[in-house]
């Protein structure tokens, strides 16, 4: 049944990307490898110096939120969307130091921190190739989408005046569902909208956000289900 609903018959959902695309969807993962491989460098080095870095590791977290407000207003594009791009992994990957050696420091921690990556990474190729194996256009979730993480922001700044451990658990399996959602939708526009607009950086970095924020939730999650 849920196949009648796929847009491309079986021949198409396998059929090679004319040059074009091909071209712009190659530069635009590959930049998202390496935007992901900048960011571990900067977490491990922060994480190798956390006493020294611990302060700049605050006020990276500070930047990197007017970074991501700003991306909505400002085209990101020419030599300024690149140099903003790498400036927002790195700081990123800055801000995530102290987090990240608190999971390092001790075993079971660090045994959370690789199932939370393992699990990210398979849900994003997983939906990926889902995206790629139906042909899906996946445009019709983004006021949904833009909605839901409307509510995930609310609702975080309503734990930070009233922290409910229980309901906190459950608010990050939403904010990983959400995510997941934003990737179907930023997959799908991969080879739409962003390739019209010739616009990689814009890309990469939504793509990238989904990654981080999904990773964030999902170890939210299992270290929920660690301490229970």
């Amino acid at each position: 049944m849920a196949l009648q609903a796929f847009d491309l018959n079986f021949d198409q959902r396998f059929a090679a990307l004319d040059d074009a695309k091909a071209a712009f969807v190659t530069k635009v993962y590959g930049t998202l490898a390496l935007s992901l491989i900048v960011t571990t460098l900067a977490c491990g080095f922060t994480v190798a110096n956390i006493d020294t870095m611990r302060p700049f590791a605050k006020v990276a977290g500070f930047i990197t939120l007017g970074m991501v407000i700003l991306s909505i207003f400002v085209r990101l594009k020419g030599i300024f969307g690149w140099a903003f791009l790498w400036a927002f992994v790195t700081l990123i990957g800055i801000s995530l130091g102290p987090l990240i050696n608190a999971y390092v420091s001790s075993a079971l921690g660090l045994e959370t921190l690789t199932y939370a990556l393992g699990l990210t990474a398979t849900i994003f190729v997983g939906l990926t190739a889902y995206v790629r194996f139906t042909g899906k256009d996946f445009s019709w979730m983004g006021g949904f989408l833009w909605m839901a993480t409307l509510g995930l922001i609310i609702t975080s700044i309503a734990f930070f005046f009233f922290p409910s451990p229980n309901l906190y658990y459950w608010y990050s399996w939403a904010g990983a569902l959400i995510f997941s959602g934003w990737i179907l939708y930023d997959t799908s526009q991969v080879t739409r909208q962003y390739f019209q607009d010739n616009n990689v950086v814009g890309a990469v970095l939504n793509l990238y956000l989904d990654i981080v924020n999904l990773f964030l939730y999902l170890l939210s999650i299992l270290s929920g289900r660690s301490r229970d």
